[in-house]
């Protein structure tokens, strides 16, 4: 859940904040930039939102290995 944020993530998120605090000194409503604090939060701390992703791990085949004693003999 914390620090799980992607990059594109991150940079739509500021984009975000920075509407918010331009659009909040358009209007001349200084405390609207308060709105802007929990995005930005939410930045720093990396918050998700959603469903969690399960890590699948992909186990590679096993494959015998033959020992020292067969390395280099032919089959009779």
């Amino acid at each position: 859940m914390f620090f799980k944020l992607s990059v594109a993530g991150v940079v739509f998120r500021f984009y975000l904040m920075m509407a918010v605090v331009v659009a909040a000194g358009f209007l001349g409503q200084w405390w609207l930039t308060v709105l802007a604090l929990p995005i930005f939060l939410s930045i720093m701390m990396g918050v998700t939102f959603g469903k969690k992703k399960e890590n699948k791990i992909n186990k590679a085949p096993m494959v015998p290995v033959k020992g020292a004693d067969q390395v280099g003999k032919k089959a009779s």
